[in-house]
């Protein structure tokens, strides 16, 4: 049995912190595993290292409770759900690449096993679900690999996390009942679709924005 219900890595930004703050407050065990040491050590004091309107009331809420920030890799091995918030990675000529998250699996690779869920949040480009659930296959991985994009505007996150409705890609209908359980809990409406339109409908999103 998982220690916590969710890691959010990259949860300490713009992004992934009020995700996590809002699953937190919604009753889930939520760790956070980031590396900016600063961002880390404002969380912990249950400060928030950035502005996000209603977010400061939630976080010393939940700080220590219901929600924990590591900067030790192993915690990811005793969650349930992996959420994924990184930046959008591309190359110095803006051409999208798959550097980045490959350098992250290889980083976090041993601590990842068959009965987790990884979801993807950021930006990618058109395929990238698939490609990470093929290269996980490769090294022998039968995790679950879910696109689930992140539509908020700093500073609105708080109230847009519960407002807009959730995006869910998912290859197989274990993967999307297992998505939906989680962010049925911020959001009232569900959309399901397949990994490849989500990763398109977030783009269109961003391009909207």
């Amino acid at each position: 049995m998982s220690r916590y219900d969710v890691c959010v890595i990259g949860g300490c930004g713009h992004v992934g912190l009020p995700l996590a703050i809002s699953l937190a407050d919604s009753g889930k065990k939520v760790a956070i595993y980031d590396l900016h040491e600063e961002a880390i050590r404002s969380v912990q004091q249950g400060k928030m290292p950035f502005r996000e309107d209603g977010a400061d009331e939630v976080l010393e809420k939940v700080i220590n409770k219901n929600l924990f920030v590591f900067s030790d890799t192993g915690v990811i091995r005793d969650s349930r759900y992996v959420i994924i918030v990184i930046g959008t990675p591309a190359d110095k000529h803006l051409n999208p690449e798959f550097t980045k998250f490959k350098n992250l699996f290889e980083n976090i690779i041993d601590v990842i096993h068959d009965e987790q869920h990884i979801i993807l949040r950021s930006t990618v480009f058109p395929g990238t679900t698939e490609k990470i659930q093929k290269y996980l296959k490769s090294l022998g991985k039968k995790t679950r690999v879910t696109f689930c994009p992140d539509r908020i505007m700093q500073g609105k996150a708080m109230t847009e996390l519960r407002a807009l409705p959730q995006i869910i890609g998912a290859q197989t209908d274990e993967s999307y009942k297992e998505a939906e359980a989680l962010f049925s809990l911020l959001a009232k409406d569900i959309i399901r679709t397949t990994p490849l339109e989500a990763e398109i409908a977030k783009l269109y999103t961003n391009v909207w924005r």
